[in-house]
């Protein structure tokens, strides 16, 4: 398929997502090599760090995340095992867990947090120094970010705490 026949959508699309694609993997690799912790791991600590309550049941983290339960399930499965996350049952929902920064969490989200902003800074190069473009860009892809973030069906303890979702999803997504 040639790049005329290609819908302008279609192609925001793909070079969206190489984009990401590439700078994950940078990022990633800059943490790894820096702070021995993958980008997926240090984006459950820096969620985990910005939450109002201290703490997220699993299946808001899967949501700001945007990710699958599973994978979110597995990465703090392995953040709980190096000490980083504690996870316990909901009081008021017997099927919810908990997840909260124990202070080794902590102290390596502090430490990691410019290794990461160096690294996306340093990876998007040139195109940072334009602060209007930025903007725009940041702007734009917010508003697909919200159209595209899925809901999710909340428990007992979720429900009482609707008003603080938008405040950690912030963490994620910061208003420009």
């Amino acid at each position: 398929m040639s790049q005329e026949s290609v819908l302008p959508d279609v192609r925001v699309f793909e070079h969206l997502a190489l984009v990401s694609r590439l700078l994950e993997s940078s990022v990633n690799q800059a943490l790894v090599k820096q702070q021995a912790i993958t980008l997926e791991e240090f984006s459950v600590l820096a969620v985990l760090g910005g939450a109002p309550a201290g703490f997220l049941h699993m299946t808001e983290l899967s949501a700001v995340l945007g990710t699958s339960r599973s994978r979110v399930s597995q990465t703090v499965a392995r953040q709980q095992s190096r000490g980083r996350v504690i996870r316990s049952e909901c009081p008021t929902d017997a099927r919810a867990a908990h997840v909260m920064l124990t202070e080794r969490g902590r102290a390596l989200l502090r430490d990691s947090g410019p290794v990461y902003e160096e690294a996306v800074r340093s990876r998007l190069g040139a195109f940072t120094d334009d602060a209007r473009r930025l903007t725009v860009l940041a702007e734009a892809l917010q508003s697909i970010v919200g159209g595209l973030r899925r809901t999710t069906v909340g428990t007992a303890c979720t429900r009482r705490r609707t008003a603080r979702a938008a405040a950690y999803a912030s963490v994620i997504d910061p208003a420009p």
